[in-house]
């Protein structure tokens, strides 16, 4: 008996499928390779190739290679640990390497991003209720956190490693908060660069809003970015005071003195 040199190739499947025979044919619509592997009926299943667009449905699939890929759903990735000690674990990764031969410029004044998040309102829509977040992080704290020196929890980390590299000028942050544009403001009093909530129950109180710890120059460093610094104000006050910052806490403006020396 000789081998079979080609398979049939037409709109719809050729004969029944039955115990002892699976139809397969060429579509003639699509040119995708379709068979009929149950023992009866007519429920058809894709061959998969190599270049053709199809859909993959209750597949696993072992370190695959994806490039150039567009989602149009929901992305769901889950891992459940139980073990009481567990390596390192970044249950998504993506990374850039930049290796150019001597130096290297984003064109354009453009950027590279490991991750980038984002939410898109469009043009003259208007929202009112919920949340909008480009990225989020969460740390789900359910059960107890018993060590102060080696057990730490956090919803966002930002980091920057130093530990080869040479800075000699360039604008270096582990966390950067910017607003952009130039929006029709009617009200500004909801507006911050940075945000800071306790929103735990009341009398749980947190140590302090804001903790600074290791070596710089100075505590803060602040500027007006090309605009007015109303937030710095001449002083009115005599002795060694030469200016004052104003604040705003529990909705009255005070003062802080500042002195040069």
């Amino acid at each position: 008996m000789s081998g079979i040199r080609s398979i049939t190739r037409s709109a719809t499947a050729k004969g029944a499928a039955s115990a002892g025979s699976v139809p397969v044919y060429v579509d003639a619509d699509d040119n995708i390779l379709k068979m009929i592997p149950a023992g009866s009926g007519s429920t058809e299943v894709q061959v998969v190739d190599a270049s053709s667009a199809q859909t993959l449905t209750n597949k696993t699939l072992t370190a695959p290679v994806v490039t150039s890929a567009a989602f149009s759903d929901d992305v769901t990735v889950n891992k459940t640990l139980t073990g009481a000690t567990t390596s390192t674990e970044r249950l998504t990764y993506s990374k850039i390497t930049l290796t150019p031969a001597t130096t290297q410029a984003v064109a354009a004044g453009g950027s590279l991003a490991g991750v980038r998040g984002e939410i898109a309102q469009t043009s003259g829509k208007m929202f009112t209720d919920g949340f909008l977040f480009g990225v989020q992080g969460k740390c789900l704290l359910y059960g107890t956190m018993a060590e102060a020196a080696a057990a730490r929890a956090t919803g966002v980390l930002g980091q920057i490693d130093f530990s080869t590299g040479t800075l000699t000028a360039g604008q270096v942050s582990a966390i950067w908060g910017d607003i952009q544009g130039n929006p029709t403001l009617t009200v500004n009093d909801q507006v911050y660069v940075g945000r800071l909530t306790n929103s735990m129950s009341a009398g749980k109180k947190a140590q302090a809003f804001l903790l600074c710890y290791g070596a710089a120059d100075f505590l803060v460093e602040a500027g007006a970015d090309g605009g007015t610094a109303d937030w710095l104000v001449a002083s009115g006050v005599g002795g060694s005071q030469n200016a004052k910052l104003k604040v705003n806490i529990m909705g009255a403006t005070y003062f802080i003195p500042l002195n040069t020396a």
